[in-house]
């Protein structure tokens, strides 16, 4: 996984298997389903080090957030760069 592809949250079902905030193929779940959808990532090894990748590159760089969810993730991506001390810079893409 590059650098840039982790300035980038795509939240589009099924568009990148390797983005922790791109719900798989098929996945149906509403707004409100997608957050506890993010959240449950958290608890999954791989997941978990591919989002905090994306979590050290959000600390000192703009990112974006793109797709359905897109306003989704990055409130939950600002609250990851909070907990870390730095305010994240996410610009929400429709």
């Amino acid at each position: 996984m590059c650098f840039e592809a982790a300035r980038s949250l795509g939240t589009l079902p099924g568009a990148n298997q390797h983005d922790p905030f791109s719900p798989p193929a098929g996945w149906t779940g509403a707004e409100e389903d997608y957050r506890d959808f993010i959240a449950s990532r958290l608890s999954d090894p791989v997941w978990s080090s591919r989002m905090g990748l994306y979590t050290m590159v959000a600390c000192t760089n703009s990112i974006s957030a793109t797709g359905p969810y897109a306003q989704h993730a990055a409130e939950f991506m600002s609250e990851l760069v909070a907990s870390r001390g730095f305010v994240a810079q996410v610009a929400v893409c429709h």
